[in-house]
């Protein structure tokens, strides 16, 4: 099974992330995806969570 990172804001713009994230991750089931989800905590998370994601396993 492929691994997949999604790396979610859910306090941003409209602070909709995680509701978007419920819509959208029967497609990543559904292309048979293992789908690890990230949520950021802080400003600069998602660089922090980008640069520490192992991108060879």
């Amino acid at each position: 099974m492929k691994k997949s990172y999604l790396i979610v804001n859910p306090h941003g713009g409209l602070k909709k992330g995680l509701s978007i994230l419920e819509k959208v991750r029967p497609i990543f089931d559904d292309g048979g995806l293992e789908l690890n989800i990230l949520e950021t905590q802080y400003a600069g998370h998602a660089r922090d969570y980008a640069s520490e994601i192992d991108y060879n396993g």
